[in-house]
């Protein structure tokens, strides 16, 4: 969740979204979350390793166990009702990196690439 914030708050903030995952990798930011999941959410329909679904089952057994033993989790929640957003949005089934597409909504601000910037990118290279 805090690869997906980091990615929309810095494109938000005027960072192109590539720079900003190469700057944060090489930084005190550096996690392997960032490092697997950022990539995935510049793409625009990544191969699902694991499901928005799976995360809303998991965070949601861990905000009720919490709930049940009077811990606080503020966090966990916070993600939990991020993801409950992405589902609702049609990505269940999506790649857990789809819930930059929340956020994506929420700011207003593209993270994942366009087809153009895709296409762009291929005729560069060829």
């Amino acid at each position: 969740m805090a690869a997906a914030e980091l990615m929309a708050f810095g494109t938000k903030a005027g960072c192109d979204p590539k720079t900003l995952l190469d700057i944060v990798s090489s930084s005190a930011g550096q996690s392997w979350m960032l490092d697997d999941r950022a990539p995935r959410m510049m793409q625009t329909d990544p191969v699902p390793t694991s499901t928005v679904d799976i995360f809303i089952k998991d965070l949601g057994l861990v905000v009720q166990s919490a709930r049940d033993s009077g811990a606080p989790v503020p966090l966990a929640a916070a993600a939990y009702q991020m993801m409950v957003g992405a589902g609702g949005m049609g990505l269940g089934r999506s790649d857990d990196s789809a819930v930059i597409r929340a956020y994506e909504a929420l700011t207003g601000c593209r993270v994942t690439e366009t087809e153009a910037e895709i296409s762009a990118t291929k005729d560069a290279n060829t």
